[in-house]
């Protein structure tokens, strides 16, 4: 009787918890960005998505060492298709895929949501920023709370 009553009490947790979606954020690719700048906006996309606590973002290393084994099959890998393809080897629900280009003081990002299971782009966001690092990091922050709201 009691391992019946532990049982359904495990079971009842696990049914209780709320489904997060799997997410994996690929690297950023920065046009005149030091990939000091372009780290620390990658991190602050990764922060937003999992102080959102409606996903369980995929860790990096966690995702390089997987992907390192079908390296091979995914050399010159950058677009949407491609995307999906390594969403699925790592069993995500979604990629965020992004870019930041600096033009002298003006950074545009953008930011694009893959849905894996359709194989297309599910949204998009693109913001300007005018200003230095500290601005830069604020658009960031910004779009990635959009980015939360659209999934």
């Amino acid at each position: 009787m009691k391992k019946l009553i532990y049982l359904l009490s495990v079971f009842s947790l696990v049914l209780g918890q709320e489904y997060k979606l799997k997410v994996s954020i690929l690297d950023l690719s920065g046009e005149g960005l030091t990939s000091a700048q372009t780290n620390a906006c990658f991190n602050q996309l990764e922060t937003s998505l999992i102080e959102s606590k409606r996903f369980v973002v995929i860790e990096k290393n966690s995702r390089e060492d997987l992907l390192q084994e079908q390296k091979e099959q995914l050399q010159g890998c950058f677009d949407e298709g491609c995307a999906v393809d390594v969403g699925k080897m790592i069993g995500a629900d979604y990629l965020v895929l992004g870019s930041i280009i600096n033009l002298q003081g003006l950074y545009q990002i953008n930011i694009k949501i893959v849905d894996i299971e359709k194989g297309d782009v599910l949204d998009k966001v693109t913001r300007s920023v005018i200003g230095d690092m500290a601005q830069l990091l604020t658009g960031m922050e910004d779009a990635s709370r959009e980015i939360v709201r659209k999934i």
